[in-house]
């Protein structure tokens, strides 16, 4: 009786603890994401990425840029990345770093760089604080995948 019990337990904790794999965002593109209608929306943001100027202090997570095109090709869209060297993470810098160090890892843990076009789901934050002046980034993003080559 007590090995059923012990047994039957067991499994609900398994079941309880195995979370559902992130679910895909709304696709956007660079030139429809800051739309404010979009934001608090999940979404997925394709781009080419590359590290934002001076990150002097990195904890849980950093703002890398995406851009449209390679090397830096268009206007960027901030995504928050958790740091880390598991799935969907984004490895930590060393002091004195370059886009060179730029180590991500996809969903199935393949490393890109930043010559390979990425796509991140996360929660899109758009807000327009003067008339004119619209800022958005992705933060909570928890899926990335590789991307086909674009443009």
């Amino acid at each position: 009786m007590q090995k059923r019990l012990f047994i039957s337990l067991m499994l609900a904790l398994f079941i309880t603890s195995c979370a559902p794999p992130p679910q895909p965002g709304e696709p956007v593109t660079h030139a429809t994401a800051c739309d404010v209608a979009n934001n608090d929306k999940r979404v997925s943001l394709e781009g080419y990425p590359r590290l934002r100027g001076l990150l002097s202090f990195v904890s849980d997570d950093f703002a890398v840029d995406f851009f449209e095109q390679p090397q830096g090709g268009g206007d960027p869209i901030s995504v928050y990345l958790t740091v880390g060297t598991g799935p969907n993470q984004v490895e930590n810098l060393p002091d004195n770093y370059t886009d060179d160090d730029l180590r991500i890892h996809t969903n199935t843990n393949e490393v890109v760089t930043t010559d390979t076009r990425i796509r991140a789901h996360g929660t899109l934050s758009v807000s327009e604080p003067e008339p004119g002046n619209v800022v958005c980034f992705i933060t909570a993003v928890d899926l990335i995948e590789a991307a086909p080559a674009g443009n």
